[in-house]
């Protein structure tokens, strides 16, 4: 008889496992052809490709080649879209493979019928597939946009797709207008993206053990493709996931040069509401030359608060950063006034030892184990 009964619960907790698997809602494999997917980039070239090299599965992916430029009128550099009609319900994520002929950054968008556009910004080595899974928790109203109620609604998705930000960064520094990330426009980026898939179910932050026991969110253990931190700046940049040097697992390495008076920024996307309760942010880091560290979160409202903290080069150090230390930047404003932990929409690092020296610069940063203490 107890056989049965735990025949029974194992049968009972293999079903209950099979149903929590996420579910594929829409898919878009290119297998058969691009599926519908188009570009507002006058000049770009988008194709079926069938190049092994450049699929990530099966025997096709969409290529899609471009020369970034500066955005003007109708021309949309840089973008790749596919409609999503009556949006995917019950969708939770966005999964996708990805290569890139030139390491930079990316945007993925989720756009609602009414036009509400929902981003999340990540990096793309060269030459590398990545595949990403991008909660849609973790995508956040874009800027210049609007909802009526503030939150990304998969019914209303009525499209979705990635465009390269490097048109707004040219446009940025038109005009001797200062822009403090460095950056190079290549003549030519070929996209390669294959196996994208909204799905069910998303991975939240998961628990984790803080210093002394506390109980904290792992914002970003680093084990993972580099793509889901956004990464702005740098000369020379070269960003990879390393699992020689690590607090545990692996780390995200960073090797750049910073020009004088250039920032190297670094930022996780994280869902709003996922820090309440947060008081402090940890993390693992290591430099190969002494480092100014910037550490900032920036709230649902964009107002962003920081300490800058010292990192010595050398060996690894674990550093804690109280939310109640962190000061409104000068750039910013903050209409509420206070630091509120569950409107926390993305956690910073940034490298402002070029800009606090005057001078170039050249440096090696590793960040691990990024976590929100409670």
């Amino acid at each position: 008889m107890r056989a049965i009964f735990l025949a029974v619960m194992v049968l009972a907790l293999a079903v209950g496992s099979a149903l929590a698997e996420p579910q594929v809602i829409k898919s878009w494999d290119f297998e058969d052809g691009l599926s519908q997917w188009m570009t507002g980039d006058k000049s770009a070239q988008l194709i079926q490709c069938k190049d092994a090299a450049h699929v990530n599965g099966g025997t096709g992916s969409l290529q899609f080649s471009f020369t970034p430029r500066a955005m003007g009128g109708a021309d949309m550099p840089g973008t790749v879209f596919a409609p999503a009609e009556g949006g995917p319900p019950g969708g939770k994520s966005l999964h996708f493979a990805m290569e890139s002929s030139v390491g930079g950054p990316l945007i993925a968008l989720l756009r609602e019928a009414d036009d509400s556009t929902y981003v999340y910004i990540f990096y793309v080595p060269a030459n590398q597939w990545q595949v990403l899974d991008l909660p849609f928790a973790d995508f956040h109203l874009e800027d210049s946009s609007k909802d009526e109620n503030g939150k990304l609604d998969p019914e209303q998705i009525g499209g979705l797709g990635f465009i390269d930000p490097l048109g707004w960064f040219i446009q940025a520094t038109q005009g001797g207008k200062d822009f403090p990330f460095f950056f190079t426009a290549p003549a030519r980026r070929d996209l390669w993206i294959d196996d994208v898939k909204v799905m069910s179910e998303a991975e939240a932050l998961k628990a984790a053990q803080a210093p002394g026991g506390a109980a904290a969110v792992m914002i970003e253990d680093c084990d993972s493709d580099p793509g889901y931190w956004a990464v702005l700046g740098g000369r020379n940049l070269k960003v990879r996931t390393d699992g020689d040097q690590a607090a545990a697992g692996s780390s995200l390495r960073l090797d750049y040069e910073l020009p004088a008076k250039t920032v190297l920024a670094v930022a996780r996307p994280v869902a709003i509401g996922s820090l309440a309760g947060v008081t402090s942010i940890v993390f693992s880091a290591r430099a190969g030359s002494d480092c100014k560290l910037a550490v900032s979160v920036e709230k649902s409202n964009k107002a962003r608060y920081s300490a800058l903290v010292e990192l010595p080069a050398g060996t690894w150090r674990q550093l804690t950063v109280a939310l109640r230390d962190m000061k409104l930047d000068d750039d910013s404003n903050d209409p509420e006034g206070a630091l509120r932990p569950e409107q926390i929409r993305s956690v910073q690092f940034a490298d402002f030892g070029a800009v606090l020296a005057g001078t170039d610069l050249a440096n090696t940063l590793w960040l691990d184990e990024v976590m929100g203490v409670k």
